[in-house]
Formats: C-alpha cells, structure tokens, sequence
C-alpha cells in the first residue's frame, strides 16, 4: 500500500483516540484526550499528521517546530497494520519532511527501552543511539526508561545522497 502524510483534522480524531487505545498499542504510547488532541492540532508547535494510504493508517505527531536549535521531535507515531512496512515508509516521509521543508538539524525520538522491534527500524534508517533516560516515565508496569535516538541533517543527507 502507498501512503502520504497529511494534516490531521478534528474529523479524524475519532481515529486517532481509537488507534491509541488499541490494546495492541497501549504499551508504546500514552492516550491523550480529545481536548489533548484538539489542542495540539492548534499549537503552532506542533505538526500533528495522519499517515494516508487507501484509508488511515495511523498518525504521527511532531514537536518542537519553533525550536530556536532546529531541534524537531517525532513526538508520536502509530500505525495500526503492523509488519507491512508502513511504519518504515512513514518514518522516511517524515525524516524528509523534517529535513527537506523544516529545515530542521537535529530529528529525534525517545523509544520505550522493552521496544527493540523499534529501536531497530529507527537505527535502520540512519537514526543513533544518543542514549537511555533511566526511569523516566511511570507506566502501568511500573518506571520505565525510554531510548533517545537521534539523526542530524548532515548525516540525513549521506543517506538520500
């Protein structure tokens, strides 16, 4: 399936919150409310981005837009078929898009640390591993440390050539 990016709307935040509580991906990621949603997609700040093919498959949330160090992160991604690739081809739009028209320097994640299926399409992709926030976040299992991964514009650019 091809996909795109485009801009999430309030039309699709029913899709969203539903693709969030999935119980499938409820451990990677931390439901917001509607109001959360709502807010973020009004927030200069952010760029909050349905990933489109046939029909939605996912979204993905990006902040620090007006970061005075040029510094974005992929703040949110989910898709909701998993092992079909479309994870790896939304990351790439999006690592293009943060690159190529944000003129961003530094792109970056945090992954939760039991996500080595994750961690693993972001280094193959280009993304380095800068290092790990030990007990960061409280999740249902109890603290949880989160791994930062990082690509910079020069290195971005290696890799398209």
């Amino acid at each position: 399936m091809e996909i795109d990016l485009r801009p999430t709307t309030t039309d699709d935040l029913d899709f969203v919150i539903a693709t969030e509580n999935d119980p499938v991906n409820r451990r990677f990621v931390v439901p917001w409310s509607r109001e959360q949603h709502e807010i973020a997609l009004q927030d200069k700040n952010l760029q909050h981005w349905i990933v489109q093919g046939d029909r939605p498959t996912g979204y993905i949330i990006l902040a620090g837009l007006n970061s005075p160090d040029q510094s974005i992160e992929m703040r949110r991604i989910v898709i909701t078929e998993k092992g079909q690739g479309l994870g790896r081809r939304a990351i790439k739009l999006t690592t293009g898009h943060v690159f190529d028209q944000l003129k961003a320097h530094r792109f970056w994640t945090e992954v939760k640390q039991f996500d080595l299926r994750t961690q693993h399409l972001y280094k193959s992709l280009g993304f380095i591993e800068e290092g790990r926030l030990r007990d960061c976040s409280k999740g249902p299992e109890g603290f949880e440390t989160m791994v930062l991964l990082a690509m910079l514009q020069p290195e971005y650019e290696q890799i398209v050539g």
